[in-house]
């Protein structure tokens, strides 16, 4: 009886093992979101350049202190992709790509309906040269457009391809 129990345990384990959600990493190599960069314009002109490329990109803005040199944009959709076999993006201009969580029933990816982050932009005087930090911040998902519940995404599920980090410092510096 002892054998047969044991054997009905292994045999779920093995089952609940197998219908598990199993993470594909990301295999490139890609940014954690935090870019810098300097530019030759003073730290005035740099901040007027933002704020006007905030506006025509119609991105809304959360907190902004000029004082301190800070601009956080609210809740941002963004361009995603996965990898393909061979580590590359499936879209170029994706702003982050994902890493796949495969659902084991029909065996294919979770497609997120919605991708969003926030823009954290950072602008500072240094040596007579204004520093741009921009970074991705709070990423998250949710799967249905009727039940738009956010996710956060785990560090290693989401990377920045650097493609929105430099659209902004191209438009501003």
């Amino acid at each position: 009886m002892k054998i047969y129990s044991t054997i009905a345990l292994v045999i779920s384990i093995s089952m609940l093992f197998s219908c598990a959600y199993k993470t594909i990493p990301i295999k490139g190599t890609y940014t954690d979101g935090n870019f810098e960069a300097y530019s030759e314009k003073n730290q005035e002109e740099v901040w007027s350049n933002l704020i006007d490329f905030f506006a025509r990109k119609g991105l809304s803005i959360k907190i902004i202190d000029k004082s301190s040199g800070l601009l956080v944009s609210d809740k941002t959709t963004l361009i995603w992709t996965f990898e393909n076999k061979k580590g590359l993006l499936n879209k170029s201009n994706a702003h982050v790509v994902l890493a796949q969580t495969i659902n084991p029933g029909p065996k294919k990816p979770l497609i997120p309906y919605g991708v969003f982050a926030e823009w954290n932009v950072r602008l500072k005087t240094v040596s007579g040269k204004t520093l741009v930090n921009i970074n991705l911040v709070n990423p998250s998902y949710y799967l249905s457009p009727t039940n738009p519940i956010y996710t956060s995404f785990k560090s290693n599920d989401i990377k920045s391809t650097g493609n929105f980090e430099r659209i902004i410092f191209d438009a501003i510096r």
